[in-house]
Order: structure tokens, then sequence, then C-alpha cells
């Protein structure tokens, strides 16, 4: 990993770190830890278990209304709660 990747890496875990410092939401995969080992950068996420995408049933109308709808409901709580100035992002 040279250094321009891993600043862009470390960038993408802050941001995804401050995601998971708002608190909860259900439509927010939660950040719990990163780490890096053999020059791999390894991040510790919240599972999802319900399968990959491509096994989900092709989508109507009703089920894109839904999944727009879930994106506003996130978009605004990320607008909403905001990070304080006392939040901590991991380093490497």
């Amino acid at each position: 990993m040279g250094v321009l990747d891993e600043k862009n890496a470390l960038r993408e875990v802050q941001a995804h770190a401050m995601l998971s410092s708002l608190g909860a939401h259900s439509n927010v995969v939660r950040y719990y830890s990163v780490w890096k080992e053999d020059n791999h950068l390894f991040i510790q996420n919240e599972l999802c278990d319900l399968g990959p995408l491509s096994s989900l049933p092709d989508f109507d109308e009703k089920m894109l209304l839904d999944a727009l709808k879930q994106t506003l409901e996130v978009s605004f709580f990320l607008i909403l709660a905001r990070p304080s100035s006392s939040t901590k992002f991991p380093s490497m």
C-alpha cells in the first residue's frame, strides 16, 4: 500500500467511523474497528446477513419507493446528526 493509498484508506475509515459516531440508524452499517496487518487494511463492520444484493428479487415499484424512502430517511439522519468536536477518529 503506497503512501497516497494509505492516506485515502485512512480518510475512508475516518468517514465511516464518523458515520457510526452519529448514532445507530437501521440504514447505516456500524463501524467497529480498523487494523493493518501484513500491508493489508482490515475494517470490522456490522454483519449484514441478508445475503448478496444479487440474491434479492427484482424490484417492483413499491420496493423502489421503499428504497427511496429509506435513502431519504438516512440522508436526513446524517444531515441532522452532526459529530461533536470531541469525536475521536481511528488512526492506523
